[in-house]
């Protein structure tokens, strides 16, 4: 049937997949049009980066994150860098000097940043962007925080470099509020490790 016939051209592919790593920073490009109306295309990379009790792995290679902490700070220009070129600048600085994963303090970068480091083959941590008291008794303040989260992962999740999130820098308030949403963020999105902050 057309359907069996499809199985096994997917299964073919999948077995023929490059994995994408910091070594090997494979990717692909998808283009789906529906009846010559709608056409969309993005670029995405299959990894499985993983943690025991110990240690991180990147599709079942133990690895070693060799981490900066990116708090958002460009004096040159006073904002962030909005193209990709400037963020292969920076991220290639990064590798340069051993860098492998940046952890974006209290905040989530453009997509420019993922476009980059999936090029090159950098891990990222983006956060929501919060520093403070997980207050649960405070409703506008979470479904504010559960929508950015659903919005980062909406946005740049298909990213392979987006391989780890916080819930934000130095919180404190309700751990029972700060697991819900991490256990919201984890069943959506298996393919990321998460932390409270």
């Amino acid at each position: 049937t057309g359907e069996e016939f499809y199985e096994k051209k997917v299964d073919m592919y999948i077995q023929d997949m490059k994995l994408w790593s910091e070594f090997e920073p494979n990717l692909y490009s998808l283009e789906v049009e529906i009846d010559g109306k709608d056409l969309t295309s993005t670029t995405f990379g299959m990894r499985e980066f993983t943690a025991d009790e110990h240690h991180f792995y990147i599709n079942g290679e133990k690895t070693f994150l060799r981490g900066k902490h990116d708090a958002c700070v460009f004096p040159l220009t006073a904002h962030v860098p909005m193209d990709v070129d400037s963020w292969k600048k920076y991220l290639g600085t990064c590798k340069e000097y051993g860098i492998n994963h940046l952890r974006f303090h209290s905040w989530c970068p453009p997509e420019a940043a993922f476009v980059a480091a999936d090029e090159l083959g950098v891990y990222l941590q983006p956060e929501l962007p919060f520093w403070g008291d997980f207050k649960a008794e405070d409703p506008l303040l979470m479904r504010c925080l559960l929508q950015e989260g659903g919005n980062i992962f909406n946005t740049y999740g298909n990213h392979p470099s987006f391989v780890m999130f916080a819930l934000g820098n130095e919180l404190w308030g309700s751990i029972d509020k700060m697991k819900e949403f991490v256990d919201v963020f984890r069943k959506e999105n298996p393919s990321k490790l998460f932390t409270f902050g």
